[in-house]
């Protein structure tokens, strides 16, 4: 639309609003389509008053129709790879939690989220590209942008975390929760516009029921981000949380998919953001096969060299930053005669509190029992996997 002026633009915009066409579905693209076939004319020697009035003669219902009709087609074209996208993006998500073989699960799970960052940064630049239509498309573009920044760059700390065990201090669910922020709050402006634009009654409701899950999740994605800097006296509560997101979740994908609603690729986008960014910070993923990390066999050598006469000792334990969860880990004898036992790799860097003994007791009751002053090691797993304690 070069060839027409911007004040020729806000004129067409105008006078289709008088004329009751601003409430018709895709009303923005509904201006461009009209702004083109004026142009079209204008490049054949009529003047903008001449080729606007041979064009707006022409409008009526059908014709309204049609355009839509064209526009819709056009749109879901342009999106229908980005919908495959995302079936792709689940799809390698659920493998990597269902199978594992040799840690392929951990690629496949950071796969999965690459392709979600990509769509997030497709969207962002296809709104980007609509800035012309208005200032709030740059908006727009600048939040999803975000979420793709977020979304990308916490996968790639929770992965190196999780699987190389460099200490991201936690930094990557924090990303990943705030990229969800963003991103539903695009989708709840976008909808809430839709809506007022609509004139269809089942256009109307549909973008009605959008605007209800897009809110619900900036909702929770708020009431998420609150409880970063609450953690310690909110973490008995977050599990429920999760389980209501997750619950929602499926129950919006299964509403989408009975309303056949799917088409919708920015909703889409948004119900599956959340489900996987959630997931992977939920106790459910314990318990499934994809979900073990890779392990590495601590060595512990008992100092003095006199060692006890049983094969597995007990380590009475706390993190120095996490001192009010105390735990139990036995040690078991190898060939070697040093005890040993597997950690995975993205255990705690940073001082460990112990006492050793030769009985499986709760870790509380030992540290409030014994009288003798705990020892202290520096764990830094997996760079240092053998360690000196004192028995």
């Amino acid at each position: 639309m070069t060839g027409l002026t911007k004040e020729q633009i806000e004129y067409i915009k105008s006078d289709l609003a008088k004329r009751s066409f601003s409430k018709s579905f895709l009303f923005n693209e509904y201006v461009d389509h009209i702004c083109c076939d004026v142009e079209n004319l204008m490049h054949k020697g009529r003047s903008f008053d001449e080729a606007y009035r041979m064009v707006s003669s022409e409008l009526g219902d059908s014709q309204i129709k049609d355009a839509q009709q064209e526009i819709l087609h056009l749109l879901n074209h342009k999106y229908i790879i980005i919908k495959k996208i995302l079936y792709l993006a689940i799809f390698l998500f659920a493998i990597s939690w269902i199978i594992n073989i040799q840690s392929a699960a951990n690629w496949s799970g950071l796969l999965s989220f690459i392709i979600l960052s990509a769509v997030y940064l497709k969207l962002a630049i296809d709104f980007f590209r609509e800035r012309r239509r208005g200032n709030v498309n740059i908006l727009f573009s600048i939040l999803t942008f975000l979420g793709f920044a977020g979304t990308i760059s916490g996968i790639i700390l929770i992965f190196l975390n999780r699987n190389f065990g460099i200490d991201t201090h936690g930094h990557g669910v924090d990303l990943m929760v705030f990229s969800w922020f963003f991103f539903s709050l695009v989708c709840l402006i976008y909808y809430i516009r839709e809506f007022k634009t609509s004139i269809d009654l089942s256009a109307l409701r549909k973008n009605r029921w959008f605007i209800l899950i897009a809110g619900l999740n900036v909702f929770l994605a708020v009431i998420s981000v609150l409880t970063f800097p609450l953690y310690y006296k909110v973490s008995g509560s977050i599990f429920y949380l999760i389980i209501i997101i997750l619950a929602l979740d499926i129950l919006f994908l299964i509403f989408l998919l009975i309303r056949r609603y799917m088409n919708n690729s920015l909703i889409v986008a948004l119900v599956m953001g959340s489900f996987m960014i959630v997931f992977i910070h939920s106790h459910f993923r314990h318990r499934l096969p994809g979900s073990k990390p890779k392990m590495h066999t601590l060595t512990v050598n008992i100092i003095p060299e006199k060692k006890p006469d049983q094969n597995t000792l007990y380590l009475y334990m706390y993190y120095d930053q996490f001192s009010e969860h105390k735990m139990t880990v036995p040690m078991r004898l190898s060939e070697d005669s040093t005890y040993v036992n597997s950690w995975p790799s993205y255990a705690y860097k940073g001082y460990l509190i112990y006492l050793v003994g030769k009985d499986s007791l709760e870790a509380d009751q030992v540290f409030m029992a014994n009288r003798s002053k705990p020892d202290s090691i520096y764990l830094n797993i997996p760079k240092l996997k053998e360690y000196n304690i004192n028995y």
